[in-house]
């Protein structure tokens, strides 16, 4: 295997943050959220490499008491140095810790006018792949901690933690 591509698309939720518990102290529940992302690895040997990831997560939330719809768009980029075990197995594990850049924004139905933000992101996947039928599933974990999005908001985490099914390409 000299390159590994994956394809996710999955459900998650939300990292917690002090901006998350202010939401939830007004009725809101950011709840789950879609995430789809993928990522391309070179493998030189079989069982290191290097590769880039993206990502991308969307969700929201009506508050049961009524009121305008949040809405939580956030994006992912950076690096990864996958860890491959049992390389030529036909059920293959990948551990890639992640390093990169995460932005998005918290915004109500309407408004627009909340402003995105970014900042430093870390975390990692973890899957379980079978390239044989270019299938898998992975478990996406990402921080990415930012300053409050607003006069009134506390510290808030684009980040969150995703369950995919994974599509898996290799060569």
């Amino acid at each position: 295997m000299q390159w590994l591509v994956r394809l996710d698309i999955g459900l998650g939720g939300s990292a917690g943050s002090e901006q998350k518990d202010l939401i939830e102290a007004d009725g809101y529940s950011i709840g789950t959220m879609f995430y789809l992302g993928g990522s391309f690895d070179y493998l030189p040997s079989p069982f290191l490499g290097v590769g880039a990831f993206g990502g991308y997560a969307d969700g929201g939330s009506t508050p049961d008491q009524g009121g305008p719809e949040l809405n939580v768009e956030d994006f992912y980029a950076g690096g990864e140095v996958p860890l491959v075990l049992a390389g030529d197995a036909p059920i293959v594990g990948v551990i890639a810790p992640r390093l990169g850049i995460g932005w998005g924004s918290l915004d109500f139905a309407g408004g627009g006018s909340s402003k995105s933000q970014s900042g430093f992101l870390w975390g990692g996947a973890a899957s379980l792949l079978f390239p044989d039928a270019h299938v898998g599933m992975s478990l996406v974990l990402l921080r990415c901690r930012v300053d409050p999005p607003g006069d009134v908001g506390r510290r808030y985490d684009l980040g969150g933690t995703f369950f995919t099914f994974t599509g898996v390409f290799n060569g």
